[in-house]
């Protein structure tokens, strides 16, 4: 006995040859059931019929699971032929092995040529099968009518027109079949379990199908032909409100209940051949429409997932342009809880330690404490998910506590910093701590470009007020050399900065949390330096202060 090779299971090792086996019976069964299902209006002498499904199964079968079935694809139209249309035993062989070898070569066409994706994701991959389909199933119908006639009796001349409406009974049935497999196919419980999240929300375009049959071919009974546009009105809605997956599903139930319709009022084969040619054109029609809402929708999803992993990487990268402002704002409060610890110590040395003076040392470096709690915490919430605290706060404390931080490094520079505050208080309404980063970065800004000059001077002016009703404005300005015209326009735009060592984040994040917080950011333009203007939703005024 052959050994068999390790690491493979024995149920493993027939499994491709078992589904291979269960594939061919599958597909053999469902050709012939097919077959015998649109068996209807039979035109002699080849019994040629105007809806033909089987060329649309094979062609999936074929593009999904490659030309090994070719077999199974001779079988089952031999035993259709056999069974269904009581062919000739010659004349069998003949139909089956053109059909096979034409449609095997379509579908080599499809994969090997004409290189489209089978699960049709662009139109350029459906115009590739509708042409395929179009010019393969053509070349099959003449092939087959070909063979056919030499064992009947019939005309050289008749042969075109019985060639064409078997191309037209073929080509309806690929454009039907085929996309609905191709599309269905891969993952179906996936797909049926997406379909029944719409089902119900279809319920309105699903009803639409009978509907628009019954206009056609119930209260149009005499010429169905000149009405069939009222078919496209389902189908056209279905497409665009749920694209490709829906609208394969639709055309397949619309085509099942054209046939039925037209064998139900008993309509001539002369009729139903006009009927199924115009069901080409909305096949390709709505196919089309399909493909292009399904490409939008995709297209849109993709685009949301890279805006959200862009917005991840610049909270990411704003981490490194906002870690200097994350170390200056914990070094003030646990420095000076530091401080006051060491006071305390200070105080307990004594013989007699003042208790109560010692409590209220204790306290304020607890205080310092969660001061720094609190900007770590705000900051990982904001660089996590982009969470802002709006809280109302008195702006211009905030500004002084600003400036007065930042003094020393200005006066480094030979810069000085001046605020001018409004007559009454201003109080805004937002996250403070995103606000005091704000003018951090813009109030550095300033300070690098006086420093830039080289001058040895400068002077930074920030200013508070009000630019409308309800809406609080800060104004810095500084003595720089100002922004260069050409600049402006990509001024707040990720990654540009003149910075030797700048990252280009500052302005681009600055004016994100602006914006997050219902405000604007924008360079004003002004003779003598460079003037940024933020705004701020002002908070409700307390009655406290009204009393005021």
């Amino acid at each position: 006995m052959t050994p068999e090779p390790a690491g493979r299971p024995p149920s493993q090792l027939s499994s491709p040859a078992w589904q291979r086996v269960a594939t061919t019976l599958a597909f053999v069964a469902a050709y012939v059931a097919l077959d015998w299902v649109s068996y209807v209006f039979p035109i002699a002498p080849f019994a040629i019929t105007p809806w033909n499904p089987q060329p649309g199964l094979s062609l999936a079968l074929l593009i999904r699971c490659g030309m090994r079935f070719l077999p199974a694809l001779f079988g089952a139209a031999w035993l259709a032929e056999i069974f269904v249309r009581e062919t000739a035993p010659l004349a069998a062989v003949l139909a089956a092995g053109a059909f096979s070898l034409g449609y095997g070569a379509v579908g080599a066409a499809m994969l090997r040529w004409m290189r489209f994706d089978p699960a049709l994701h662009t139109l350029q991959d459906l115009g590739r099968f509708v042409i395929t389909a179009v010019t393969g199933s053509g070349a099959v119908a003449a092939l087959y009518v070909i063979l056919l006639r030499m064992e009947t009796s019939i005309a050289w001349a008749d042969v075109p027109g019985h060639a064409g409406l078997l191309w037209i009974g073929d080509l309806v049935g690929i454009l039907v079949v085929t996309p609905f497999l191709l599309v269905w196919g891969p993952r179906w419980r996936a797909r049926l379990q997406a379909a029944s999240r719409w089902r119900w929300s279809a319920a309105p375009e699903i009803a639409s199908i009978p509907l628009s049959l019954w206009i056609v071919f119930g209260a149009a009974t005499a010429e169905p032909a000149r009405f069939f546009y009222v078919l496209f009105v389902p189908l056209v809605w279905i497409a665009a409100r749920h694209g490709l997956q829906a609208v394969t599903a639709g055309l397949l139930a619309m085509q099942i209940g054209l046939i039925a319709a037209v064998t139900q009022a008993g309509y001539g084969a002369a009729s139903v051949y006009e009927l199924q040619l115009l069901m080409t054109t909305l096949a390709a029609t709505v196919l089309a429409l399909g493909v292009a809402v399904t490409g939008r929708v995709s297209a849109q999803s993709q685009l949301d997932e890279r805006q959200r992993q862009l917005d991840q990487a610049l909270r990411v990268a704003a981490g490194a342009e906002l870690a200097s402002t994350l170390a200056h704002e914990l070094n003030q409060p646990l420095a000076a809880a530091g401080n006051y610890l060491q006071a305390s110590t200070l105080v307990l040395s004594r013989a007699d330690p003042d208790t109560g003076r010692l409590r209220d040392i204790v306290g304020r470096a607890a205080d310092q404490v969660g001061r720094a709690t609190e900007v770590v915490r705000r900051l990982r919430d904001f660089f996590r998910s982009g969470v802002i605290r709006a809280e109302p706060f008195e702006l211009d404390a905030l500004v002084r506590s600003v400036a007065e931080a930042l003094g020393p490094r200005a006066a480094r520079c030979g810069a000085v910093i001046r605020t001018a505050s409004a007559a009454h208080a201003v109080h805004a309404r937002g996250d403070r701590l995103q606000v005091e980063l704000i003018l951090r970065n813009l109030m550095g800004n300033a300070i690098d470009a006086i420093a830039s000059t080289g001058a040895g001077s400068g002077t930074i002016a920030v200013g508070i007020g009000t630019e409308r009703p309800g809406v609080a404005r800060v104004e810095v300005h500084d003595t720089g050399p100002g922004v260069a015209p050409a600049d402006a326009p990509g001024l707040f735009d990720p990654f540009r900065t003149s910075k030797p060592a700048g990252l280009g984040l500052g302005l681009a994040i600055s004016r994100s949390l602006v914006e997050a917080q219902g405000g604007t950011l924008r360079l004003e333009p002004r003779a003598g330096g460079a003037t940024f203007v933020f705004t701020l939703p002002l908070a409700e005024r307390s009655a406290s202060d009204d009393g005021a």
